[in-house]
C-alpha cells in the first residue's frame, strides 16, 4: 500500500526515535511496523490531536514511553494528517522508490536486506538488477505456481508505475535497470504480460520484437 510507504517515509525523516535519517540509517523501512499500525486506525482519527494521541500510543507500544521525541512525533503527525486529508499527494518518488518497492512486493525484501548487508547502502541500479532477476525467476515459476504468478504480475504493475510517473528518473530507472537487463528470450517470453509503457520500452530496446 502506497500510504504505508509514505507514512514510513515521514516517520523515517522526522525520526522521533533517532533510528532513521538522523543517524544515517540505510534501512529506510525502519518504521514500517509503526506505519502499518497507523494506517489501520488512520480513518478513525478525525482531528490532528486524535491522531497525535494515537501515534503516541503506537510508539509507546513499540518503544518505551520515554524513548521517542515529542517534537519529532508532532511534526510527523502534522505531515501524516495532511496526507490523510490530501491522499492525492501519495506518489512514488525517486528517493523513496525502494520503500515503495518492498511494500508493494514484500517477497523482495530479503534480497533488499542482503543488498544493504553487502554494500552498506542502496545502490539503486544494482538493486534493480537484482529485482530484474527476481521478476524473471517469478515468471519462470508462474506457470506452475499461482502465487508465483500473482507475484510476477504485481512486479510488472510496479514497473509500469515507474514508467507512468511524472519523474523522469523513475522511468529511466525502469528502462535502464529493468528492461535493458532483460535478454531477448526473456522479453519474448514475458512480453504478453507487459503493461503498455513497459512494452513500449521493450520495443525501443528490441526493435525486431
Amino acid at each position: 500500500m502506497k500510504i504505508v510507504s509514505q507514512i514510513a517515509k515521514i516517520l523515517f525523516e522526522e525520526d522521533p526515535c533517532g533510528i532513521g535519517e538522523i543517524v544515517g540509517n540505510p534501512y529506510r523501512d525502519e518504521y514500517d511496523l509503526e506505519a502499518q499500525d497507523i494506517v489501520r486506525v488512520l480513518d478513525e482519527c478525525k482531528t490532528e490531536e486524535e491522531l497525535n494521541a494515537t501515534i503516541s500510543d503506537i510508539f509507546t507500544k513499540w518503544f518505551s514511553k520515554d524513548s521517542f521525541g515529542n517534537d519529532a512525533r508532532r511534526k510527523a503527525t502534522t505531515r501524516i494528517f495532511k496526507l490523510k486529508e490530501n491522499p492525492e499527494e501519495i506518489k512514488i518518488n525517486y528517493k523513496d522508490v525502494v520503500l515503495f518497492l518492498i511494500h508493494e512486493i514484500p517477497e523482495f525484501k530479503p534480497i533488499y536486506l542482503e543488498h544493504i548487508k553487502d554494500y552498506g547502502e542502496v545502490l539503486l541500479h544494482v538493486l534493480f538488477g537484482d529485482f530484474t532477476r527476481f521478476v524473471v525467476d517469478a515468471f519462470h515459476k508462474s506457470e506452475i505456481d499461482s502465487e508465483g504468478k500473482k507475484k510476477f504480475l504485481r512486479s510488472l504493475d510496479f514497473i509500469e508505475e515507474l514508467f507512468d510517473s511524472d519523474d523522469e528518473k523513475l522511468s529511466e530507472l525502469a528502462q535502464v535497470s529493468f528492461v535493458e537487463n532483460l535478454d531477448k528470450l526473456e522479453i519474448d517470453g514475458m512480453k504478453k504480460y507487459f503493461r503498455k509503457e513497459t512494452l513500449k520500452s521493450a520495443e525501443r530496446v528490441w526493435r525486431d520484437l
